[in-house]
């Protein structure tokens, strides 16, 4: 306890012992102190007030202080770590939100490099295409042209034999 409690409490112990005696008088009971019991009382009292502070209130408020302050020093710390954790809880959500963004940047420009990828193998594929088929086209024209020209040669031949079997001799 501190000094300042134990005043009071001593203070109300001496209290009630000077306003016992002058209440029960009041209340019509006739009470004489036994002045050699009280003097022995007040002696042995005052006897086992030293060994009592010393040996078990001393102990006690130092235990109860000690407790105190380590509780004290406990709250400050939890709430020092309280506030660092806090402090790393926003630190991570800046870097977490600036990790995202650069994420998604890199995922536009990836998708950009592929949409461009895809229009030039297209292109690649479609001029290819268009090549080949000019290819075809030009061999088709060629084996046009030379199917035309076997079968002029060949109707002409095919008519000479049509005619000389209609005329029955040779034209």
């Amino acid at each position: 306890m501190r000094r300042s409690k134990r005043i009071g409490v001593c203070g109300v112990v001496w209290m009630g012992g000077l306003l016992l005696p002058a209440t029960a008088f009041a209340a019509g009971l006739n009470l004489e102190p036994n002045f050699p019991l009280v003097a022995l009382n007040v002696v042995v009292f005052l006897l086992l007030v030293y060994p009592t502070n010393r040996f078990v209130l001393g102990p006690l408020v130092r235990v109860l202080e000690e407790r105190e302050r380590r509780t004290a020093g406990a709250r400050e710390e939890a709430a020092r770590t309280l506030e660092g954790s806090a402090e790393l809880q926003r630190d991570l959500d800046a870097r977490m939100r600036a990790a995202r963004e650069r994420a998604r940047a890199r995922h536009a420009e990836i998708a950009a490099a592929a949409q461009e990828e895809i229009r030039r193998v297209l292109a690649e594929a479609r001029d290819g295409a268009n090549a080949e088929l000019e290819l075809v086209r030009s061999g088709v024209a060629g084996q046009l042209e030379s199917a035309r020209a076997t079968l002029r040669t060949d109707a002409s031949a095919l008519a000479r034999e049509i005619a000389a079997k209609l005329l029955g001799r040779a034209l």
